[in-house]
């Protein structure tokens, strides 16, 4: 059932490719059993690359882990279709840090699920504010996707505060014209609801990050010590604060 949730959407080649991977990396290691580390390494080897023998300081192992343990708590506590199956701070060749997700198989992304797919993703950024009342560089592909989403909403999708309805996008460019078939006064009032959308969830996500505290720094002390941590592991430290996670 695990392995169902992590490879949903990947098709018979990526699941062959990951099988014949993780037996690889379970002969290398003397075994003949492939285990569930097996599948683990194997999908970041194929997704991020090897592991990599980076020098780091102990700062930055910090940051890396508050950042990732931020990802982690907020999919688990307002992504209930999601399940975060492993936290890692083990530099590979593509990324320093990955929490590592299942993608919902039902394809369904509403504006609820548009909206906790943000969250999420400014959880490592919120997470390195209230820790070091700072940020870093790592937020780029964060802030990237959450842009690109909220964009959407707005622009495509309906969602924006302000009720415009349409695809604006489609008018951008077209056949006819280089020139976008949209004014700059209505670009600027979707472009506000674009931040509105995205201050939003940032101030929903400080106050979940601020409440939870001492769950994110037990989080994070965790992921220090082992390095990553699996399903198992991360469920036992949210069972320790009392947290299940919400009902679909």
């Amino acid at each position: 059932d695990k392995m169902a949730r992590i490879t949903a959407r990947y098709s018979p080649a990526d699941i062959s490719n990951l099988v014949q991977e993780a037996a690889i990396i379970c002969v290398r290691n003397k075994r003949e059993s492939v285990m569930m580390q097996d599948m683990s390494e194997a999908m970041e080897r194929i997704r991020l690359g090897l592991r990599m023998r980076v020098q780091q300081s102990p700062k930055e192992k910090e940051i890396i882990a508050y950042h990732e343990s931020g990802h982690a708590i907020i999919t688990y506590l307002c992504e209930p279709k999601r399940d975060t199956f492993k936290v890692s701070i083990i530099p590979r060749e593509r990324t320093m840090g990955v929490s590592w997700s299942g993608k919902d198989e039902s394809g369904e992304f509403g504006k609820k699920e548009a909206l906790g797919s943000i969250m999420s993703s400014l959880g490592g950024y919120v997470a390195e504010k209230i820790k070091f009342d700072d940020t870093g560089a790592g937020v780029t592909a964060d802030f990237e996707y959450i842009m690109n989403i909220a964009h959407k909403m707005v622009y495509e999708w309906g969602m924006g505060e302000s009720g415009f309805l349409g695809n604006y996008s489609a008018l951008f460019l077209t056949k006819q014209s280089t020139e976008p078939m949209i004014s700059e006064v209505m670009k600027a009032r979707l472009d506000a609801d674009v931040q509105k959308i995205l201050t939003a969830c940032m101030g929903e996500v400080q106050t979940l990050l601020t409440r939870e505290r001492a769950l994110l720094d037990k989080f994070a002390s965790e992921l220090l010590a082992k390095g990553e941590l699996d399903y198992d592991q991360m469920e036992e430290i949210f069972k320790s604060f009392g947290k299940s996670k919400p009902s679909v």
